[in-house]
């Protein structure tokens, strides 16, 4: 089951072990078990992606390229409340690199979804989208206000900080 999985995880959090992992294309196969039905593999390999994701943008980069955010979206619409709050750190960790958090706002499917998460009624999973609509607010200011269905969070005091944002001014 999950167990070789787990051993993974804690492989990944060895860059040599990373960079290789990479090199040999181990990434598609990873990214191909968010689609397991048994949730305690997506658990897993949502583990994994979040130890290639935290450190290394470059890694990074090669997870989530191609169609590894849409992997992500699947995993936010099929998977449990563990598993969502797994991909909000990931789209967290994103909102930090140039490359990927223009990818994030640029693709409608992704917006969606990521809007679901700004609006769930789990506080951990709001907390951290919330956190990464403020990063994507200050970092590409144009690119939020372009999606207003996300700037209208349920919290006036976040929304009231990530409108300002995005405006690039102070209140």
């Amino acid at each position: 089951g999950d167990m070789p999985l787990r051993a993974f995880s804690e492989l990944l959090t060895i860059k040599s072990i990373q960079n290789e992992f990479v090199e040999i294309g181990g990434v598609s196969t990873l990214m191909f078990t968010l689609h397991s039905s048994d949730q305690h593999i997506v658990k897993e390999s949502l583990m994994a992606i979040c130890q290639l994701c935290q450190e290394n943008e470059d890694v990074m980069i090669n997870v989530l390229g191609e169609n590894g955010m849409d992997d992500l979206c699947h995993v936010i619409n099929t998977c449990k409340l563990d598993c969502v709050r797994l991909v909000a750190g990931i789209f967290l960790d994103v909102s930090f690199s140039d490359t990927l958090r223009v990818e994030l706002l640029n693709n409608r499917k992704h917006v969606v979804v990521f809007e679901r998460m700004i609006k769930s009624k789990d506080v951990v999973t709001q907390q951290l989208s919330l956190q990464t609509l403020e990063m994507l607010a200050l970092s590409n200011p144009t690119h939020v206000t372009k999606h207003p269905s996300i700037t209208k969070c349920p919290d006036k005091l976040h929304h009231e900080h990530i409108r300002c944002a995005s405006e690039d001014h102070c209140c």
